[in-house]
């Protein structure tokens, strides 16, 4: 018994995903000669086929050579718009034909697509193939077309598409059928085209022996009454007859399943069929078997094709929609579709909306009954009258007299979303010297960008800073002071997984080329960047005047408050300009939750939960009786099932099937807490620190409490008494100090993410003294990562400091190294120096 969250449960029909091969050296077929239909052609067809070493290169992975306007690329000319929308003005459709000399055994076909950067590469594609015999005006009389294939997007690597069985054939024609233009939002430049690199077929002709080649897999769609047949393609990929000498069945249902036929021996590059049929009584549900092969081939003596598919269940097995939209803000009438996918009727006694906007929906009409293998609906009126504008949301519950289905959910959501987390006020470093109102960066749908996709930003709500020197030059080379910083504040803590931004200009080197953001919660205020939440990431936006760019945080991040650091604009690569910093408009899209499938089966007298699982999640598994006692996620954790580890790609829970007539289950994802694996707040003493100095030894770290000489001259106490580290605790570093401290070995060998946080205190000369914080190698302390330099500035008080470690740190045992130099100049005033405590290592 099963609650679908999607529409329906598909059965696929007969396909074979690939196709298992005795392992042999592979190479490409020599190709004898390629025709392009297509009159405009902007390069020569021949260059699709120059073959390892020339068109590609003769080693793995075969790289293309050569880029969009390389001598190895073929495109159609241009024809002004999109190459396939209305009005693109195409002329034929771009098919080529490639004639292989004679008729081989194919497999698979290699493409190198045509840019990584233009939307000219050819996308969709499909395949038809001809015989030898039936010449090239054939295609498709005795081989079955081969279609839904989409070719890779980038200048290099291989991208390899299996064919859904061995085809015997001389030639092959290949229709594309569509580019990326408008495919991937990332991509603006040309989509008048259609492109590609290269074309391939791996060989497989293996010389004096038989060889046997299989699907991986079949899916057959299976009959509920009556006899299915079921033909399974065998493909002798060698130089001798392939003999088969028997078949055996495994698996679950393997007794329903019986092998009618068998054409044996196969020939040389010749394909037959192994007939098998399928008897459906007494099963119901997932159908599984393996059907096992016989042969001469020496090196697959016996091969296996798994037999994969299902059929309704006996019980009523119940499909509802996931959710229900709300696509408008005027009344409107909803329909709620239920699909019987079970052999046995399923009785409704009666329905409930629930949820925040529940008095908005009225149920009109239930039906009392689905029948097996039927399908129904549930009317629902919606009244948007007194609901504030913004995202709504409802369930509604559906009863039912099935045991083991007591109840399924719809959400009921939509309405007229904002979209946008609305943003409280922005604030900017550089205030004094904006050349446009800073807050025309958040003006909103429809005022400072458009209400319609793709939210284009409109013309005149520009922020950027004003010229540093009054005039041209490169607004980054200096920096100026101060430096120009944006902090965005959302009003309240939410969850942000991306970042919308609108670019100044594509035609003026003015406009941001990278950024990076830091993010702080309501507790920690505008002045807590980076203290609790370490995620520190940067993004490289492109030249564009009105398209949206997104960035996809690689993790959620709970924040009020965001900062926006531009590290560089355009200038140098694409004058005029480069003497101001500017941004269009900066937006958050409110954050969905991912939806995860969860399945529950009765297995006896358990409960078997099963859910879709990333790592670096946990789930929580939440039950109750009553579901009017709050929102599911106020629901208590079952019986102890709380913080359950991510075991990708599903996780998968049994429990004892509870006793109540009636209790409802819910899966809470939300992802995994960091833990320490390292923490050293000093108060044992140096411990397995080391220390040590490369230059003047007149500066060291040492370890005890703070020593100032004078009030006011470093800090006062260590953040957690009594101890910290610093560098000459009771007076001032000096000159051509070059001291460093080394932690312990930190085991990071299972770690998938990892964090440094500490305390740090900071008083160090701008500019010409610095600290700088490392990651080394345990086993020779040589440095993986410099993960902060240049630290300088003078604080008032310790500041909590985390930064994320780098990849090259993860699998390792690591050290953290502080380090702190000085000039050789003998300055006037006095600086304290570096101070550390509370250091924690801690991973996911």
């Amino acid at each position: 018994m099963r609650a679908h969250s999607h529409t329906s449960f598909v059965i696929i029909s007969i396909t074979c995903a690939a196709l298992g091969l005795s392992a042999r050296a592979a190479d490409f077929h020599p190709i004898t000669s390629v025709t392009v239909v297509q009159s405009s052609e902007f390069y020569a067809g021949g260059n699709l086929i120059q073959g390892p070493g020339i068109g590609f290169a003769a080693t793995a992975p075969h790289g293309q050579l050569g880029n969009g306007g390389g001598a190895f690329t073929w495109v159609t000319n241009a024809s002004g718009a999109d190459y396939y929308g209305a009005g693109g003005g195409i002329g034929p459709t771009p098919v080529i034909v490639f004639d292989l000399g004679s008729d081989v055994v194919l497999t698979e076909i290699s493409t190198w697509g045509y840019s990584e950067g233009n939307s000219n590469g050819g996308r969709d594609f499909s395949l038809r193939f001809a015989t030898d015999a039936e010449g090239p005006a054939g295609f498709g009389a005795s081989i079955a077309d081969q279609t839904g294939f989409v070719a890779g997007f980038n200048y290099v690597t291989r991208d390899s598409n299996p064919l859904s069985q061995p085809v015997t054939a001389r030639y092959v024609e290949m229709t594309f059928t569509d580019n990326w233009r408008g495919l991937d939002p990332g991509l603006t430049p040309g989509g008048d085209r259609v492109g590609l690199g290269e074309v391939a077929f791996e060989s497989i002709t293996v010389i004096g022996e038989p060889n046997i080649a299989v699907p991986i897999e079949v899916m057959p769609t299976l009959a509920v009454d009556g006899i299915t047949t079921i033909d399974i393609p065998v493909t002798n990929a060698g130089n001798l007859d392939l003999v088969i000498s028997g078949t055996g069945r495994a698996g679950p249902n393997a007794d329903a399943f019986t092998v009618t036929n068998v054409v044996s021996p196969i020939a040389p590059l010749a394909t037959g069929n192994i007939t098998v049929e399928f008897n459906p009584a007494g099963i119901g549900g997932p159908i599984a078997a393996t059907l096992e092969i016989m042969s001469n081939d020496p090196d697959t003596p016996t091969a296996e094709v798994p037999i994969n598919s299902s059929l309704p269940a006996f019980e009523a097995d119940i499909s509802v929609p996931a959710d229900i939209a709300v696509t408008s803000g005027v009344a409107e009438t909803l329909t709620v579709p239920i699909e019987n996918l079970g052999r046995s009727p399923w009785t409704i006694t009666g329905t409930n909306v629930t949820g925040p906007a529940a008095t908005s929906f009225t149920v009109n009409t239930v039906p009392a009954v689905i029948a097996a293998l039927d399908s129904g609906s549930i009317e629902i009126s919606f009244d948007p009258s007194g609901l504030p504008s913004g995202a709504l949301s409802a369930t509604l519950q559906i009863m039912s007299s099935d045991d083991n289905l007591p109840m399924v959910e719809v959400l009921l959501g939509g309405g007229i979303p904002s979209q946008f987390y609305p943003i409280t006020s922005v604030t900017s470093a550089t205030s004094a010297t904006d050349f446009f109102v800073v807050g025309n960066m958040i003006e909103g749908i429809g005022v400072g960008f458009e209400a319609g996709w793709p939210h284009n930003r409109l013309s005149g709500l520009t922020w950027v800073t004003n010229a540093p020197n009054g005039g041209a030059g490169d607004y980054f080379n200096p920096l100026p002071t101060p430096a120009p910083v944006l902090v965005f504040d959302l009003g309240e803590d939410v969850p942000l997984a991306e970042i919308s931004f609108w670019g100044y200009a594509d035609t003026n080197a003015n406009g941001a080329n990278s950024f990076s953001l830091r993010f702080a919660t309501a507790a920690e205020g505008p002045a807590g960047f980076g203290s609790s939440i370490s995620y520190n990431p940067a993004f490289a936006p492109i030249q564009a005047t009105a398209p949206r760019q997104s960035f996809a945080f690689d993790e959620t991040v709970t924040a009020r408050y965001v900062e926006w650091t531009p590290l560089d604009n355009f200038f140098g690569i694409n004058p005029p300009g480069g003497d101001r910093i500017g941004a269009g408009e900066i937006a958050f899209e409110v954050s969905q939750a991912d939806d995860f499938v969860v399945e529950v089966n009765a297995v006896g007298d358990d409960l078997v939960f099963t859910w879709e699982s990333k790592a670096k999640q946990q789930f929580n598994l939440r039950s109750e009786t009553d579901p009017s006692s709050g929102e599911p996620v106020t629901w208590p954790i079952f019986d102890g099932h709380g913080g359950i580890p991510a075991t990708p790609p599903l996780n998968t829970l049994i429990i004892p099937r509870p006793a109540d007539p009636v209790r409802l289950f819910v899966v809470e994802a939300f992802p995994a807490p960091f833990v320490p694996v390292f923490a050293d707040n000093f108060e044992g003493g140096q411990g397995d620190w080391t220390i040590g100095t490369d230059n003047a030894d007149t500066t060291n770290w040492e370890v005890g409490p703070p020593d100032p000489p004078a009030p006011g001259f470093g800090p006062d106490t260590a953040a957690s008494t009594p101890n910290c580290f610093g560098t000459n605790l009771g007076s001032k570093y000096e000159i051509n100090a070059d001291a460093w401290l080394r932690s312990p070995a930190i085991d990071l060998s299972g770690a998938s993410e990892a964090r440094l946080s500490f305390a740090q205190f900071i008083d160090i000369e701008v500019e010409f003294d610095s600290g700088t914080i490392s990651i080394l190698n345990a086993a020779d302390d040589s440095v993986l990562d410099v993960i902060a330099m240049d630290i300088d500035g003078t604080d008032t008080d310790w500041d909590t400091v985390s930064y994320p470690l780098p990849t090259s740190a993860l699998g390792k045992m690591i050290k953290v190294e502080f380090r702190l130099t000085s000039d050789d100049f003998v300055d006037v005033a006095e600086f304290a120096g570096f101070y550390v405590d509370d250091v924690e290592v801690s991973v996911r």
